[in-house]
């Protein structure tokens, strides 16, 4: 339902006529409506507003085992070194995104003390795979990591993070609130692109769009990010579980 009016309506007409909506007693939205208001973005829902609850955005179970307590420690990361987070969600076709983001880190180990962690799923294309494979080679900037059950102490430990705009990666933006940058996928429709540009409006990142984007510019973005950190971020609700 957060994606472009025309998408989402399409697909609620896919999965079964709207008049059955009218079954159910309540209908529960996992967002804010600060950040997703169903029924500005799709006006052809007002028929259900009676039924709408908010529950606020579901936060994915934290694991809390010894091993994630300090990841910088375990990542062997120093006191002076800036770790930048970067998530590639599934892995699907992020070569390109992965790219821009090694190339930022080798440049930015220039002027400063700087390490990159790279999570990832089991779904990468055969071209992210041998970039991950080259970037493992890089041990002392890079240290490539299968995307882990709990993300959540990366990125407390983060002094930035780089990801996609899905929905568990911006809902962990919004509880733990590192300085992001979201580069969002627009293989899906514009369901990343909508949300993500909601969430920098309320304050908890930049976007930028990969198309246009480039290492130079990413570096600048980095630099600016820390020079200039974020202002004051809404209280988004994250009650939904």
């Amino acid at each position: 339902i957060i994606d472009s009016p025309e998408r989402a309506f399409t697909e609620a007409l896919a999965l079964s006529d709207l008049d059955a909506l009218h079954l159910y007693d309540v209908i529960w939205a996992y967002c804010d409506p600060r950040v997703v208001d169903v029924l500005v973005l799709h006006p052809e829902f007002r028929a259900f507003e009676g039924k709408l609850v908010y529950t606020g955005y579901i936060s994915r179970p934290r694991n809390d085992t010894t091993e994630f307590k300090n990841i910088r420690q375990t990542l062997g990361v120093h006191d002076n070194e800036r770790l930048i987070v970067a998530s590639l969600g599934s892995g699907w076709m992020t070569e390109k995104m992965l790219s821009l983001i090694a190339g930022a880190v080798r440049q930015l180990a220039t002027i400063i003390a700087v390490r990159c962690v790279v999570l990832y799923g089991t779904y990468l294309d055969l071209n992210t795979r041998e970039l991950i494979a080259e970037l493992e080679k890089e041990y002392r900037l890079f240290l490539p990591t299968p995307l882990v059950p709990d993300p959540a102490p990366y990125l407390m430990a983060a002094s930035l993070f780089i990801g996609r705009g899905g929905y568990n990666t911006l809902t962990d933006v919004i509880r733990y609130g590192p300085p992001t940058i979201i580069i969002p996928a627009t293989d899906h429709g514009a369901e990343q692109v909508l949300h993500a540009r909601r969430l920098s409006e309320e304050g908890y990142c930049y976007v930028r769009d990969e198309e246009t984007l480039t290492e130079e510019s990413l570096v600048r973005e980095i630099l600016a990010l820390w020079e200039r950190p974020l202002g004051l971020k809404s209280d988004i609700s994250l009650d939904g579980a």
